[in-house]
């Protein structure tokens, strides 16, 4: 009896050391990729806007995407708060600092 007690122990043992990591690499990617994504909208309309010559300065405002129409209010897709207006984009590193 001690030795299937012990089996048992063991087998649920190995699965969470197996699902436990996997699990969370999963989600981290995941957090990642959404993040990214909206990265690359933002990035893609800011240098639109850049090459209209509608944006002056490599160094855009969201709130200026915003007043010129190229995107909507922008939503955090973990939190769900609505990104602040003032955060920059930086179209020659292709970065956006939140």
């Amino acid at each position: 009896m001690n030795i299937k007690k012990f089996n048992i122990l063991l087998v649920i043992t190995i699965l969470l050391v197996l699902i436990i990591p996997s699990s969370y690499a999963v989600y981290t990617t995941h957090n990642n990729r959404l993040y990214e994504v909206l990265d690359k909208k933002i990035i893609e309309q800011a240098i639109i806007c850049y090459n209209k010559k509608e944006c002056l300065t490599k160094i855009i405002t969201l709130q200026e995407l915003y007043d010129k129409g190229y995107l909507q209010e922008q939503i955090d897709p973990l939190s769900k708060e609505i990104l602040n207006p003032s955060t920059t984009i930086d179209i020659e590193k292709e970065v956006v600092n939140h």
